[in-house]
């Protein structure tokens, strides 16, 4: 978790910069992927939600402590206009900037502190498998790491005509699939099945994506849906990297659903994450 730690400290160093992922992680064994992955995971606020905040914080600190204009503040702190600004700074902290140098209170958001507690004696009967390249097709949402709706999508999907010949056309096989990524902590996700020949499916108005032959790590989730999953992702960050000498890829992972999905406490379902060795480990 050194490397978390790190990637604190610059992000404090350079808190009126623009923050470049891709930098943050320069000369360290995460990528910036891994970095926008397991951010909310361990911390519950996506990379961008914590810069955002911190940089209102430390305008807000210079509001109440120096003589600086609103414009300059807003300016070194990434707002193009003093009502960017405003708008921004009255969400997180309920007073304008105005009202602030005027001593209205402030909602102060500190720094991270890592201080992560590793969970041990959990013998979850985690697999590595190298799989072949395969495809899923189905429909798909642009969500968030933090508050990825996904039930709707499910429910959109199987009401809709689709189902029957996603299913039919199919190998049996149903995904969720989340990739995609952004700076801002948006992500996309798909509710689909496997298809072994994605040209049988050219005519549905479906999304098709190849899942690329990797290494995976497969780890089930058991109980009720999403804090399975939650449960498992947080295992994996906490758990699984620190001890095994892997670490994220940054690829397509997945959500593997065996059979329709139920609110039961007994659903068992898996994660399967992509995965690569960890060189920077001596």
């Amino acid at each position: 978790m050194d490397d978390l730690l790190e990637i604190i400290n610059r992000i404090e160093n350079n808190i009126d910069q623009d923050v470049n992922y891709t930098q943050l992680c320069k000369g360290l064994s995460i990528s910036s992927s891994s970095l926008q992955r397991v951010f909310p995971v361990l911390f519950n606020i996506t990379l961008s939600d914590y810069i955002r905040k911190r940089r209102l914080t430390r305008a807000a600190f210079e509001l109440k402590h120096t003589q600086h204009n609103i414009l300059e503040i807003a300016l070194k702190y990434g707002y193009e206009t003093p009502d960017a600004f405003t708008v921004a700074f009255k969400k997180q902290h309920g007073a304008t900037p105005s009202a602030a140098r005027k001593d209205a209170p402030i909602n102060l958001f500190n720094s991270l502190e890592l201080n992560l507690s590793v969970e041990g004696g959990n013998n979850l009967p985690i697999e590595i498998k190298v799989l072949p390249a395969f495809y899923v097709a189905g429909i798909s949402i642009e969500t968030t790491i933090m508050n990825p709706d996904i039930s709707i999508l499910w429910n959109q999907l199987s009401h809709s005509d689709l189902i029957d010949d996603l299913i039919n056309l199919s190998s049996g096989r149903s995904f969720g699939v989340c990739y995609g990524i952004t700076d801002d902590g948006k992500i996309k996700y798909m509710a689909g099945w496997e298809v072994e020949n994605p040209d049988k499916v050219n005519h549905l108005p479906v999304e098709v994506i190849q899942v690329k032959s990797s290494t995976f790590v497969i780890i089930p989730c058991n109980g009720k849906i999403p804090d399975s999953i939650h449960k498992a992702w947080n295992y994996m960050w906490k758990n699984f990297f620190p001890e095994s000498g892997y670490t994220y890829s940054g690829d397509v992972d997945l959500e593997f659903y065996p059979e329709k999905v139920t609110n039961s406490n007994e659903y068992q379902m898996q994660i399967w994450v992509p995965i690569e060795k960890n060189n920077n480990i001596a």
